[in-house]
């Protein structure tokens, strides 16, 4: 029944395609509120694996839109086990996947990272 459960709520690939050279990853998460980041990252660094670095990967909403608090968050994946954030900015905020999976206080999916990207923009993820 556990494993069930988590089967609810894993996000999976609703579509990946080359975006320079590597691969870019659209997940969507069976219900908005409730992500599991664990499952994500999990999915993630499996298709680094299998594809090649992720570039990025977007959260949409099941009827198609983008839902704009759970828009994108852009990284390249080092290895399967660092998933760190793009940024050219030094006080932009880096994370690897295992730094956050071996992190005592985990960040919820309603906390606002800053990952400064080409355009300038910020996401909410």
């Amino acid at each position: 029944m556990h494993n069930l459960l988590l089967l609810l709520y894993e996000p999976r690939a609703q579509a990946i395609s080359a975006y320079d050279g590597q691969v870019e990853f659209t997940a969507m998460p069976k219900n908005m509120l409730e992500i599991n980041i664990h499952s994500i990252y999990a999915e993630v660094l499996t298709f680094a694996k299998n594809f090649g670095d992720v570039r990025s990967f977007a959260y949409i909403e099941p009827n198609g839109f983008e839902a704009p608090r759970f828009r994108s968050e852009y990284f390249s994946v080092k290895s399967a086990e660092k998933a760190i954030a793009a940024s050219t900015q030094s006080d932009a905020i880096f994370i690897s996947a295992k730094e956050y999976e071996d992190s005592i206080v985990h960040q919820t999916d309603m906390e606002f990272w800053r990952f400064n990207q080409p355009q300038g923009r910020e996401f909410w993820i």
